[in-house]
């Protein structure tokens, strides 16, 4: 396991359960104490055969001055033309309530362009408002990461049809922690 990596009995005592999968000290993270979770399936591969991780793991961000329950929330709302809907993606219950209400809504001007870039925005404000997260995303070392959590092709792993764009963005972000803590400049 890395230095600054949460141990099993240490990050049950932060409310987030680990369990080591093939050796790894990647697993499954559920936080109990908030009311706002996102269930990502990510496939670690790398190594002797291929390991999977299921995260539950707590997801609240602020973007913008605005607090979101979770970087699915904030991303349907941010793709949403009309504020009043946006406004309704924010405070909706659950992840895919927001996606519901988002699929319904007119999306601003460019949305499929920019969308891959406003993830990445999103999970780096993510892992720099959770610490916590970012040391368990830095306990999957180099290894590939798939992603298997949404339906589109456009961000999950799914034979040759999917692009993987949530396991590529992961990997960056992972890269960009890395590099901060080496103090390399990144602009």
């Amino acid at each position: 396991m890395g230095a600054g990596l949460l141990r099993r009995g240490e990050a049950r005592s932060r409310g987030i359960r680990v369990e080591a999968v093939g050796g790894r000290s990647a697993g499954t993270f559920e936080r109990d104490d908030s009311p706002w979770r996102t269930r990502v399936s990510a496939r670690v591969a790398g190594g002797p055969g291929n390991r999977r991780a299921a995260e539950r793991l707590p997801g609240p961000i602020e973007v913008g001055g605005v607090l979101y329950p979770s970087v699915t929330h904030a991303y349907w709302a941010l793709s949403a033309e009309d504020p009043e809907v946006r406004e309704r993606i924010r405070a909706s219950e659950r992840p895919y309530d927001a996606q519901k209400i988002a699929e319904e809504a007119s999306r601003v001007q460019g949305w499929p362009q920019a969308r891959t870039a406003v993830m990445a925005g999103l999970m780096r404000a993510k892992y720099a408002q959770h610490p916590e997260l970012a040391e368990i995303l830095l306990g999957t070392g180099d290894a590939p990461i798939g992603y298997g959590g949404i339906d589109s092709d456009h961000w999950i792993t799914r034979g040759d049809r999917g692009r993987n764009w949530v396991g590529r963005l992961l990997e960056l972000v992972r890269s960009d922690i890395c590099a901060q803590r080496s103090g390399l400049p990144l602009s």
